[in-house]
């Protein structure tokens, strides 16, 4: 878990005393002179794995001594998001003694009993004295969502003209396509060496340029979704190989010596996800061997960046 120290809270509190007189409490104007402002303190965040409780530090500080004692009772206020049973305070009342100007406290939240998401920690600091009141403390507390990314890696699934001509790409036991070379015609396409990347009629990041889709080698952080530059193939068949998906041919070689990914979407028959949307690493050396070595999806069809193997917290 991440510890989180909160900046202090200030309660700041200016006092005038008037020329000539002590500074006894009955020479201190506070409804006149008594200001109080908050600093507005950092969230307590805990990572999905977090098991162990996170302590935040609060400093309730005057600008000057206080020239008599000041009470507080320390509650939860009554818009408090988080559950009580997650929450151990240090003190429920404490007191700045005339002269002093600060207290510090703690207050412990569980991790185990936070929500995914952000609720809000509210405390009062009551004061006994008429003149100071309550002062109200807000403090997000959030919790990190579970990682919904599907990653693998450690892949060696290799394509190139010399020996391996077809593979498989395999997803959680489906085959949802292959790798391949080939030098026949495709519509008006020549009779030229390529290699493709046979997705079955999905939709992938590309251009399309006559009767073939070129795959474009995406930089990693790139956002694959539904705003993404989406190259569609209406009219695939197994025996109709129009629009095929293109990584390399003698006059397109945007992959060669290079790391990069393919951005695709999966048409899924789960109710509410449309689509998956996902990545695929490649590794391409300059004479046109291709090795695909990881990919990621997002099994809640929400969109994802290249290289992205964790869920962003929302």
């Amino acid at each position: 878990m991440r510890k989180c120290v909160l900046q202090m809270l200030f309660i700041v509190a200016a006092f005038l005393v008037f020329p000539g007189c002590s500074d006894d409490e009955d020479n201190v104007d506070w409804e006149k002179v008594v200001k109080v402002a908050v600093a507005t303190p950092s969230q307590v965040y805990f990572e999905r794995t977090a098991n162990q409780p996170d302590t935040v530090i609060i400093d309730v500080a005057f600008s000057v001594p206080v020239p008599e004692n000041i009470n507080f009772e320390v509650r939860l206020g009554a818009n408090n998001q988080v559950d009580a049973d997650s929450i151990s305070l240090s003190h429920e009342h404490f007191t700045i003694e005339k002269g002093g100007r600060s207290f510090e406290m703690t207050c412990k939240v569980e991790a185990g009993a936070v929500p995914v998401g952000i609720q809000n920690l509210r405390i009062d600091f009551v004061s006994s004295h008429p003149e100071v009141g309550t002062i109200q403390l807000e403090i997000p507390v959030e919790k990190e969502g579970p990682n919904t990314i599907v990653h693998v890696d450690g892949l060696n699934w290799v394509v190139d003209f010399d020996q391996q001509v077809w593979q498989e790409v395999e997803i959680d036991g489906k085959v949802i396509g292959g790798l391949f070379q080939t030098a026949v015609a495709i519509g008006s396409a020549p009779a030229v060496k390529r290699i493709h990347f046979d997705n079955y009629g999905q939709d992938i990041m590309g251009k399309q340029e006559g009767d073939l889709i070129y795959v474009l080698p995406l930089e990693e952080g790139i956002e694959i979704g539904e705003s993404s530059d989406w190259a569609f193939n209406a009219s695939y068949s197994s025996e109709n190989w129009m629009y095929m998906p293109v990584l390399y041919s003698e006059d397109y070689t945007d992959w060669l010596g290079k790391t990069a990914y393919v951005g695709m979407r999966i048409v899924t028959d789960i109710p509410g996800i449309p689509f998956k949307y996902y990545w695929f690493k490649f590794t391409v050396s300059d004479d046109a061997v291709f090795t695909l070595t990881e990919y990621a999806y997002d099994k809640e069809g929400k969109s994802l960046k290249t290289g992205q193997t964790e869920s962003e917290n929302k």
